[in-house]
């Protein structure tokens, strides 16, 4: 991952892209310490953020740890797109 707090940078309507380069869509919601997809209501940044992505498939709860860095208005992945559909 880059160095800096990537989070910070990213924003709803954003592009989200894996590292094979794969277009994943557009972040829908950033959550901050809340793991929407998990039953603890707040936990730490670090752990819990992840990017909500509207993906053509459904939606897609993007964990922090998955962030490489942030591009003029794309997100890109450390992750392959085969990887985060896993």
């Amino acid at each position: 991952m880059s160095s800096g707090n990537v989070m910070a940078d990213v924003r709803k309507g954003m592009e989200v892209r894996s590292s094979d380069g794969m277009s994943l869509g557009k972040i829908a919601h950033v959550w901050l310490g809340v793991d929407p997809s998990g039953s603890d209501q707040r936990c730490d940044d670090d752990v819990c953020s992840r990017l909500e992505v509207q993906h053509r498939g459904g939606t897609l709860y993007i964990p922090y740890g998955a962030l490489a860095d942030v591009s003029g208005r794309t997100v890109h992945l450390n992750v392959t797109a085969d990887e985060v559909h896993d």
